[in-house]
């Protein structure tokens, strides 16, 4: 019954995940979304791991 429940919650969440990695990426969309922001993952790792992930080029 526990695994029924767990199929039935899982199939909304990944219906909605294709249906907007489809959206995002489409090539008409490519016009109106920017790249990744790699300076804030090197941030946010930098804070988290205490590790430069690109190396030590910032210095």
């Amino acid at each position: 019954m526990l695994a029924f429940a767990a199929v039935i919650g899982i199939v909304p969440s990944s219906w909605w995940m294709i249906y907007c990695s489809g959206y995002l990426f489409n090539p008409s969309t490519n016009r109106w979304t920017s790249l990744p922001e790699l300076s804030l993952l090197s941030n946010t790792l930098i804070r988290a791991l205490a590790v430069h992930p690109f190396g030590n080029w910032a210095d």
